[in-house]
């Protein structure tokens, strides 16, 4: 498990390179969050226009169904929201990373994962994920994504829901990663800073559509903050 550990925290060095950022050491965990009940499907997003900008462009609004035996979450639940949400069996680990100068932990249901990091030996009661790992349809976020569907279908789906994340590097947007924006319960749309990235069945690295071969099954979806 320690391995695993270390290889989330390589990934999100990746993701940031590649998404043309830089690690920031600075991690915020002192947030004042309130309980999220079961009956708000997963929590809700704030209203503090200091916190989250909503959303007037119309190019980016989008639609999803709630579907039955489908747990919805937000991004902006913190540990405690999680865990009272989530009331199932999990396993937990942190590991000590950058000889000391931060801690990682693993908070893993099965179907999803959670990732936070934090200066603290202990995760604070506060801390929002940075990473997110969702592999069953057991639970999903503010889209409608089936885990085991087309990859190609899923990629249109988001096309036409969110906007795709730009690519400093490559001076363009790539084409398999979205900025994620959550609908709030007024239905307004408020962005987060996650970016939503599909994990495939093909152990090949797709640069275009084009080269993604049409029987390609999304295997899990991953929500992420690039590291700034």
């Amino acid at each position: 498990m320690r391995k695993k550990l270390s290889l989330a925290v390589i990934v999100l060095l990746l993701i940031s390179l590649y998404t043309g950022c830089t690690p920031d050491q600075s991690i915020e965990e002192e947030n004042n969050n309130p309980v999220i009940s079961d009956e708000e499907i997963g929590g809700t997003i704030k209203d503090d226009e200091e916190e989250a900008d909503t959303i007037e462009d119309e190019e980016a609004d989008h639609t999803f169904e709630f579907k039955e035996d489908t747990l919805y979450l937000s991004v902006d639940m913190n540990y405690s929201d999680i865990v009272q949400t989530i009331s199932r069996e999990h396993n937990q680990f942190t590991e000590e990373e950058f000889g000391g100068l931060s801690f990682y932990t693993l908070l893993e249901y099965e179907g999803i994962t959670f990732y936070f990091s934090h200066t603290e030996d202990t995760v604070s009661q506060n801390a929002k994920p940075d990473l997110i790992e969702i592999s069953s349809n057991d639970f999903s976020y503010r889209f409608n994504i089936d885990i085991g569907g087309n990859a190609k279908e899923a990629i249109a789906y988001l096309s036409s829901n969110f906007r795709n994340t730009y690519d400093m590097h490559s001076e363009s947007e790539n084409f398999d990663m979205f900025d994620y924006t959550e609908v709030d319960q007024m239905g307004n749309e408020v962005e987060t800073g996650f970016v939503i990235k599909l994990e495939y069945d093909q152990p090949d690295y797709f640069e275009s559509l084009e080269d993604m071969p049409d029987d390609t099954k999304v295997v899990a979806v991953s929500l992420f903050l690039p590291l700034y």
